[in-house]
């Protein structure tokens, strides 16, 4: 090869090495700013593909087993997540898991003073009305369920106010008896002993129990009702309540009206407050009762028309072991003017309002000198009644 040649061979490779550096720095550059620009689509790509996925895909109602797998959006088959084997209960829907619900204990609150405080019934009633018993303890859950259960069996959509308190009275009556263990100190009762929980569970509670059994199922039947810790004519602590019935309050003590307890049924059920107040004290605020129309006497009143009459009526009741009271409205008619003359044993065509009474208290022990009776005269709308009690 001559000296030409090599030459031109040199500059030819001179220029096109130098051209491929350029070349070269010129690719560089475009590749940095094309990497650049990509790197920046991807990750607003990437931040819109999270956003939307967070928005899109998350559902509270789905299982625990689909919140380990994530989906690769750039493949169609799942990609187990090895984050999954972490326990994060904060990822997981526990809608599916039985509720684990808190032991209630037998101890009864206390307000600051240490005095023993009512029994609340309300986180059962709001939980029944609202169908959410997620917040209920182990006691408060199983008297809501025999709550329900109870109304269901006793309250009818055609009663009126008085038929459902009643309705709650007499179940009462029929499925709880005063514990005699703890008969004579409300301070010492527990907590089983003076709530609903101890009526459903075991059939027995003292008087907060009746009286926090009574507000649970009339709140449950939409009867507005009260629980009074107030004292008897002893100066015992007791309780009972009063309940609101077309717009007028009636006091109702369940325990002294339970035949376990005391020999009558209705003596102090939808009473005025000026009847309870007989036996009865207060350290709170009772209002009076404003109507009659409501209480068991108004509902129950007999009109006698002969002493006959009066008579038959008894014996039927002491032959069926019936010995609730009687409410009577003795009437100026034929019978009722008699009175009864021991000396002569014969009855006298004479009336007398004041006279009645002996003449009803003659008559009873003619049915039955054995029996002890207890006469009382109330006033119920201006009228006289005699009312009977019977042990």
């Amino acid at each position: 090869m001559n000296i030409n040649k090599i030459c031109l061979v040199i500059v030819l490779a001179s220029f096109l090495l130098g051209g491929g550096l350029v070349a070269a720095a010129k690719l560089t550059s475009i590749y940095s700013d094309s990497s650049s620009t990509a790197s920046s689509n991807i990750e607003e790509s990437s931040e819109k593909d999270i956003s939307s996925d967070d928005t899109t895909s998350y559902d509270d109602s789905s299982s625990a087993d689909s919140s380990s797998i994530i989906t690769d959006s750039s493949s169609s088959e799942p990609v187990s997540d090895s984050s999954s084997d972490i326990d994060d209960s904060s990822s997981v829907d526990d809608s599916s898991k039985p509720l684990v619900r808190s032991a209630a204990g037998n101890e009864i609150p206390q307000d600051a003073q240490g005095k023993e405080l009512p029994y609340d019934v309300m986180p059962i009633v709001k939980a029944y009305f609202s169908g959410d018993d997620s917040a209920l303890n182990d006691k408060e859950y199983f008297t809501l369920i025999a709550a329900e259960k109870a109304i269901n069996e006793i309250i009818t959509d055609d009663m009126t106010d008085y038929d459902k308190a009643k309705a709650v009275h007499d179940y009462i009556e029929e499925n709880n008896e005063y514990n005699e263990k703890e008969l004579s100190a409300i301070e010492i009762s527990t907590l089983d002993d003076s709530s609903p929980y101890g009526m459903f569970k075991y059939g027995k509670t003292v008087c907060k129990g009746y009286a926090a059994s009574y507000k649970l199922l009339c709140n449950m039947c939409g009867l507005e009702c009260e629980l009074i810790i107030s004292y008897d004519g002893s100066k015992i602590e007791h309780a009972f309540n009063r309940v609101l019935l077309d717009g007028a309050w009636y006091y109702v003590d369940a325990t002294w009206d339970d035949d376990n307890y005391f020999p009558y049924d209705y003596k102090f059920f939808c009473l005025t407050k000026q009847q309870m107040m007989y036996d009865h004290r207060t350290n709170e605020i009772c209002p009076e009762t404003e109507s009659f129309k409501d209480t068991y006497a108004a509902h129950n009143i007999i009109d006698i028309h002969s002493i006959d009459e009066y008579k038959n009526m008894l014996k039927k009741s002491l032959d069926s072991n019936t010995p609730i009271p009687y409410y009577l409205r003795l009437s100026k008619e034929t019978g009722v003017n008699l009175v009864y003359h021991k000396d002569a044993s014969a009855y006298d065509f004479y009336y007398d309002e004041e006279e009645n009474l002996e003449l009803i208290k003659n008559a009873s022990k003619e049915v039955n000198g054995d029996v002890i009776y207890d006469f009382v005269k109330t006033v119920i709308d201006g009228e006289i009644i005699l009312i009977v009690y019977i042990y």
